[in-house]
């Protein structure tokens, strides 16, 4: 499973999923993390909700799940209909792979 953590310095889950300039990917594979890359994301001077939520979902379309410290109602909604493992979690970035990883096993 590839999946994408909302972290300003990689220590820490504490970005909003709309606001993040950046986001962590990662693959969990048999309980074990692996780093992939720092995911960059295009920013856009549009006010348009939905342009911007398609600019960061085109960014994580490759992903299962997504880890942020917050997001917004409409985003969260959308996330989850394309199928997306959506989890709110503050803290270490590595404690919120493993809390994914204790969802999954449920």
């Amino acid at each position: 499973m590839k999946l994408a953590v909302a972290s300003s310095v990689g220590e820490n889950v504490d970005q909003h999923f709309g606001k993040t300039p950046h986001f962590l990917i990662f693959t969990l594979e048999n309980n074990t993390i692996k780093f992939l890359e720092i995911r960059d994301i295009m920013p856009l001077k549009s006010e348009n909700h939905q342009e911007r939520f398609e600019n960061r979902y085109k960014a994580l379309m490759d992903c299962n799940a997504i880890i942020y410290a917050k997001i917004g109602k409409e985003p969260l909604k959308k996330l989850q209909n394309k199928g997306i493992i959506v989890v709110e979690y503050k803290g270490i970035v590595e404690d919120s792979i493993i809390h994914l990883s204790t969802i999954l096993d449920e």
